[in-house]
């Protein structure tokens, strides 16, 4: 597969797709949505730039384009939730990113002459999925009544922090790694702590606190099991 391919799409996915239906946004995203959304398009073609182009570490920019895919496809989940896209054009944005996942996926067998390694469930009950809905039924609306003295603080880094547990799950899906699980949790008791943070400075309501408490705790707990898991199959050697 020629290497240039994967860089060839990504530009005409933010070019051709991506900035014109950012125009479309409501101005309160331009520095929220609008600008996660360009700068994960920007960072894959980085790092479809450094694998075109270098010659070490090649295998490591394919699985950070793949950990970035995830948190593109969340933002999109997301600017539909808000009603920033119809559910059609996000049917098609997500189709756009899954060919690049494709992509990705047969760089990386053709470098490692292999196929990736998984740990998807069939079951929809995966660590992603909570996540998703997590986001986009608690935290897609509520974060933007935060003032406008947090959008680049406290909101942004909550922000983040969900982007990184996309990013770790990924990698987990991708490479089975028991690192990534660490960071999952890790990721999560960030998420409680900036919640807490948020109730405390008066943002949201105590009823919202135990609301995304519990949610979080639940995030927690799957992940936990999906710890016990690993450890279990791998005959309690954790890497």
């Amino acid at each position: 597969m020629e290497p240039l391919i994967l860089k060839k799409k990504a530009e005409v996915l933010l070019i051709d797709v991506i900035y014109p239906m950012l125009l479309k946004y409501d101005p309160s995203e331009k520095f929220g949505l609008c600008e996660d959304i360009k700068i994960s398009m920007l960072k894959i073609i980085r790092e479809a730039d450094y694998y075109s182009y270098s010659k070490e570490n090649k295998l490591e920019h394919l699985h950070n384009i793949d950990m970035e895919l995830g948190v593109l496809e969340l933002q999109i989940d997301v600017s539909a939730e808000r009603k920033q896209i119809t559910d059609k054009k996000r049917k098609q944005i997500l189709s756009l990113i899954s060919e690049l996942g494709r992509i990705c996926g047969g760089l990386k067998r053709s470098e490692t002459g292999k196929s990736q390694v998984s740990v998807k469930k069939k079951s929809e009950f995966t660590i992603a999925n909570a996540l998703s809905i997590l986001v986009r039924k608690d935290f897609a609306v509520v974060l933007q009544n935060f003032p406008a003295a947090e959008r680049h603080a406290l909101t942004k880094m909550m922000w983040e922090n969900f982007y990184d547990i996309v990013r770790y799950y990924r990698g987990y899906e991708t490479t089975g790694k028991f690192r990534y699980l660490n960071l999952i949790d890790t990721a999560i008791c960030v998420a409680l702590d900036y919640v807490n943070i948020a109730y405390r400075c008066k943002y949201i309501s105590r009823k919202r606190l135990y609301g995304h408490q519990y949610r979080l705790k639940k995030l927690g707990g799957m992940c936990g099991n999906a710890k016990k898991a690993y450890i279990q199959s791998h005959k309690n050697v954790v890497e």
